[in-house]
């Protein structure tokens, strides 16, 4: 791919991560991507279209619907999982994005351990207050 335009680590002990940003020209259109690491592995790629017309986020929306064999066009409020369990996600706003995830990548299962265990602390720390509460009455 060439050399990043930037490159942001995030060192939480918990999910270190690191994200590269790259800007490049692809058929006559400028381009953000990122490209997300965890463990240095892919685990999200994210191209960015913030000048595409609406001709061109068309063709962009037809390219996915053939490439991926989706019965409907309205690829904007589905998630499209492939045989491997990949994911790719149409957003459109300003801009037009879309996102590849590895959804059986290491970070999502870490990321699913964190938010239970503080699930798990905020669910204590609930039972904990209505003991309190009921041992004050």
């Amino acid at each position: 791919m060439g050399n990043y335009t930037f490159k942001k680590r995030f060192s939480n002990d918990q999910l270190p991560r690191t994200i590269l940003l790259f800007k490049r020209k692809i058929a006559g259109q400028n381009v953000k991507i990122e490209m997300h690491f965890y463990k240095n592995r892919l685990f999200l790629f994210n191209t960015i279209y913030s000048y595409a017309t609406a001709a061109d986020r068309n063709r962009l929306t037809e390219i996915l619907i053939e490439k991926y064999q989706i019965e409907t066009e309205n690829i904007l409020h589905n998630a499209i999982f492939d045989k491997q369990d990949n994911c790719v996600v149409v957003t459109e706003g300003a801009e037009y994005s879309i996102k590849y995830f590895q959804s059986n990548n290491a970070f999502f299962k870490r990321l699913i351990e964190i938010r239970y265990a503080e699930f798990e602390e905020l669910a204590n720390q609930k039972d904990m207050a209505m003991e309190n509460l009921f041992a004050s009455l």
